[in-house]
């Protein structure tokens, strides 16, 4: 690191995304030989278009401080270059799976403190239409709901206030048809209400829930209730104690681990009644296609004791 630009979203962190760059800041030019920007957000898109053009004006590090939707900007920024600069974050926001399989805590002032010891890595990324995200893609009336959670509730609540709006669904919605593509196109039918597609091992800010997934293996683990979502979400999660990591097709649950899926409608109906939920922010309509790209993003992460 020689030059850092340092990103951050003034709504994230309760507010404190400043406040915490500054602080950041102080620790990178304690502990490294640096120059350093920091910028604060105005409007969407702005931390994109910063990440995009970062290695031309000179930086080779981009750190941004923010929640999921913020770090995916910078990470859809990066995503593309030939020429990448070195990518890390703060996180900031409610759910922070990325952050949570790499080592950053969830306290904001220790996460800070770990850039004082980084090691160098690379993460998967994942491409759906033309659109990118780093932790989670959902389908159905629990991530619908999630995208409608008012921002100020969740500033309140957190977590909980996905939670509340999500136990609201959880109990309620109609299934959709719909046709699942694996890689090698093998294809399933299903009626489901909630599909999700998971790069790692947290999903939701739950940790560890998917064994054996990791951050860099180039694959995601996707996987679609089946029938009454209440009852079937009980019956997998007793029957499977968790998560499978591997091919599961009952009556409950459809689970895979590929490199590549394809999810469309197969009544014309659904294709605009389910939406797709990306990284906590609106994705795009079915139909789906769906790339993991392994090791896209170089990565500077807390080095382990």
């Amino acid at each position: 690191m020689k030059k850092i630009l340092i990103i951050a979203n003034p709504g994230s962190g309760k507010g404190d995304a400043p406040e915490y760059a500054k602080t950041l800041e102080e620790v990178l030019l304690t502990n490294y030989e640096v120059e350093l920007e920091i910028r604060l957000t105005e409007k969407e898109g702005d931390a994109n278009h910063w990440a995009k053009a970062a290695k031309q004006e000179g930086y080779d590090t981009v750190i941004c401080l923010g929640g999921d939707g913020t770090v995916n900007e910078v990470v859809s920024g990066i995503a593309e270059l030939d020429d990448q600069p070195l990518f890390s974050f703060v996180p900031l926001g409610t759910v922070n799976d990325l952050g949570r399989v790499v080592g950053f805590s969830m306290d904001p002032d220790e996460a800070i403190q770990q850039f004082a010891h980084l090691d160098e890595t690379k993460v998967d990324i994942a491409r759906v239409n033309d659109q990118y995200f780093i932790n989670v893609l959902a389908l159905g009336d629990i991530p619908t709901a999630v995208l409608e959670t008012d921002s100020d509730q969740k500033n309140k609540l957190g977590f909980f206030a996905y939670l509340i709006d999500g136990v609201k669904a959880f109990f309620g919605g109609k299934n959709k048809n719909l046709r699942i593509y694996d890689s090698q196109g093998r294809h399933y039918d299903l009626a489901s209400n909630l599909i999700l597609v998971a790069l790692t091992s947290s999903v939701g800010g739950m940790e560890g829930l998917i064994q054996g997934a990791t951050y860099n293996d180039g694959m995601a683990h996707l996987y679609a209730i089946k029938d009454s979502m209440a009852l079937s979400s009980i019956q997998t999660l007793v029957q499977e104690k968790g998560l499978p990591d591997e091919t599961v097709n009952n009556d409950h649950l459809l689970a895979l681990r590929d490199s590549a899926f394809r999810i469309e409608s197969v009544d014309g109906h659904s294709t605009k009644e389910l939406k797709s939920n990306v990284d906590g922010d609106e994705g795009p309509a079915l139909p789906l296609e769906i790339e993991i790209l392994k090791e896209c993003i170089p990565m500077l992460i807390p080095r382990k004791a």
